[in-house]
């Protein structure tokens, strides 16, 4: 699942709306979309500045004499989205 600003936001806002009583729906609608702008920016640098290192480990098929060597790692390198 990619991050998305706009549903992190409006669950942000809905567990506040939910906690607080009396708010009109034009305050819930200005609490959801400054959430909504809060989050996105949280999504937006976490996605340029995150970096994800993996291994993964394994083996190869079985080859002839000086065929292929077991995998012992593979460092790769990835972002989030």
């Amino acid at each position: 699942m990619a991050l998305d600003g706009d549903d992190l936001g409006s669950a942000i806002a809905t567990a506040i709306i939910d906690a607080q009583t009396g708010l009109s729906g034009a305050e819930q609608a200005i609490l959801i979309t400054k959430w909504q702008i809060i989050a996105g920016a949280i999504v937006t640098y976490i996605t340029s500045n995150t970096v994800v290192n993996t291994l993964v480990t394994g083996v190869t098929a079985t080859g002839t004499p000086g065929g292929p060597l077991p995998i012992t790692a593979q460092p790769g390198i990835g972002t989030v989205s």
